[in-house]
């Protein structure tokens, strides 16, 4: 008797994006961010890396104009930090032919307790040289940045001067004891859930953010719903809302002493918006 064995298709191997040009840095109001375009034969993928405020975090932007995404129930995503699943993304279409699909992810894991403040992740993620990217484009997608060393060092820059212009002490802001951070009470959920539906309703996404900035008592002093006019109602409602009732205990400087400080707020609700 003759016992025969299929054989097991290959795994597909990684696609390799390489750089096809340097990092262009785009300093804007309420953010910094970082541009770079990579190639692999014809197909070209542009990247970019945003913050609206220090931190590990960063809304990380792919398109093209050859390649189509896909859209499947979760994105497998891996730089230095733990390989994840992003369940909560959002797909484009521009009218200049890029495609492309916006999530938010980590850069670093999270720090042991007691360490790192926002910008630690500017000193730390030196070691990155790849993003890996699967389900999107048909295939795992390695883009191949290079070290980030020195790219981290222009947005750190960019916060010094975005963190002054907001009336806070960057300088301080790099050797935090502790962060201003919320504790969530009802009383917080009250305030941001009905608007958070009237977002979704007129923005169609999934995902709003606000800074806030926070005074030495822990008290909000100023509220800014970013990539939102000023004057909106939904916007002037939110943040008349979170400077009257929102709270939380202060930053603390090195010395252990309250400082005048900032926090993003981050409002999600749903997952794989496609944006037209």
């Amino acid at each position: 008797m003759a016992t025969l064995f299929a054989a097991a298709p290959a795994a597909a191997q990684p696609v390799e994006f390489v750089p096809a040009g340097g990092w262009v840095a785009d300093f804007a109001a309420d953010s910094c961010s970082l541009v770079r375009t990579f190639s692999h034969d014809n197909d070209t993928i542009s990247l970019r890396l945003q913050q609206y405020a220090p931190g590990r975090f960063f809304q990380i932007t792919l398109a093209s104009s050859t390649l189509k995404p896909e859209r499947p129930r979760s994105i497998p995503f891996s730089a230095t930090a733990t390989p994840q699943k992003i369940d909560y993304y959002e797909t484009f279409r521009t009218p200049d032919g890029l495609s492309g699909v916006m999530f938010e992810a980590p850069l670093l894991d999270p720090p042991a307790a007691g360490s790192p403040t926002d910008f630690a992740v500017y000193q730390q993620a030196g070691a990155i040289d790849r993003l890996t990217v699967d389900n999107i484009f048909g295939s795992e997608v390695l883009v191949m940045t290079g070290s980030l060393r020195q790219p981290l060092k222009v947005l750190e820059g960019c916060f010094d001067d975005l963190l002054n212009s907001w009336g806070l002490d960057a300088e301080a802001h790099h050797t935090l004891a502790r962060r201003a951070e919320p504790t969530f009470r009802e009383d917080w959920i009250s305030v941001t859930a009905p608007m958070q539906r009237d977002f979704r309703q007129q923005k169609n996404s999934g995902r709003q953010d606000v800074r806030l900035i926070v005074d030495e008592r822990g008290k909000v002093s100023a509220c800014r719903v970013l990539n939102w006019p000023e004057n909106d109602p939904i916007a002037r409602r939110m943040c008349n809302a979170l400077l009257e009732n929102a709270d939380m205990p202060p930053a603390l400087d090195s010395s252990n002493q309250p400082i005048k400080s900032y926090f993003m707020l981050k409002l999600t609700a749903v997952a794989r918006t496609d944006i037209r």
